[in-house]
């Protein structure tokens, strides 16, 4: 029978499928381990085996890529905690406030359920970023240059503008700092709903409108490029100011002088070349 071609054919049909079917269900029943190291420098030494597969241990342990990102999020965690602590010294939240503050803080942390295993790690930054932006800007209001007494015992201003000229200056005050530490506690909806941009997009777009509004140069295609051009910018602003306080320390009445023709013909030079090579 086995010298037949049809009739092989079917037997070993047969014994490849019964092996298959054999090394499917051994595959599916094997333990998968993962050797981790508590020191990697070291060569010498085992480690610890978990039973897990190497996909499980990177999202459970939430791994860097690199050591300027693990600088970074101890950066930022370090950042959110201190000025969550400031907040709560200076007392603004209190009551029901308070406990929304609480979970603000505890959801801008990156953590390990940050979405960066194969989706867009920058999202994981954009939330401490902007809670420290937030919580800077209501600490700033916050400081003790206004009477915050006289807030409390004055009548409110209400954000009602016909009763602007009327009320105290630490009354308006006091509304702002309200209102932006209610932003503040807004901020888990604004990132679900997704109301606020990747912090990139938001650098791009600030450094973008001062090159253009500042500097008057053009639109920008990354922030790596708005960085080199604002840079050129600051450093063209550098140079000719320094030449224009040179002509000025030498003559100050008057421009008939060597520097003041030199900063004129260095200003036209240092404009061509940022018009023709932005």
């Amino acid at each position: 029978m086995h010298r037949l071609p049809f009739f092989s054919d079917i037997t070993s049909l047969g014994v490849s499928s019964t092996a298959e079917a054999r090394r499917h269900s051994s595959a599916a029943s094997r333990s998968y381990y993962y050797r981790l190291k508590l020191f990697p420098s070291k060569k010498s030494g085992k480690g610890i085996k978990l039973k897990l597969d190497r996909l499980a241990v990177a999202a459970l342990f939430d791994r860097n890529n690199s050591i300027l990102s693990c600088v970074f999020d101890v950066i930022l965690a370090v950042s959110v905690a201190g000025l969550a602590g400031s907040l709560l010294t200076r007392s603004i939240f209190n009551g029901l406030s308070l406990i929304l503050f609480a979970i603000v803080v505890a959801g801008t942390h990156p953590d390990a359920a940050s979405p960066i295993h194969g989706f867009n790690w920058i999202v994981a930054y954009s939330r401490p970023v902007f809670f420290c932006l937030l919580g800077l800007i209501v600490l700033l209001i916050d400081v003790a240059w206004w009477d915050h007494g006289l807030a409390e015992t004055v009548i409110a201003w209400e954000w009602n503008p016909y009763r602007l000229g009327s009320v105290a200056s630490a009354s308006v005050i006091e509304a702002i700092r309200d209102l932006m530490a209610t932003l503040v506690l807004l901020l888990p909806i604004a990132f679900t709903l997704g109301l606020l941009p990747q912090v990139n997009t938001m650098l791009l777009h600030v450094m973008e409108q001062v090159e253009m509004h500042v500097f008057g140069g053009t639109a920008c295609f990354s922030l790596i490029s708005a960085c080199i051009q604002l840079t050129k910018s600051l450093l063209a602003f550098a140079l000719l100011s320094l030449l224009a306080h040179f002509a000025h320390r030498d003559h100050p009445h008057s421009t008939q002088n060597v520097i003041f023709s030199a900063f004129a013909a260095v200003a036209v030079s240092v404009s061509f070349f940022l018009s023709r090579y932005y």
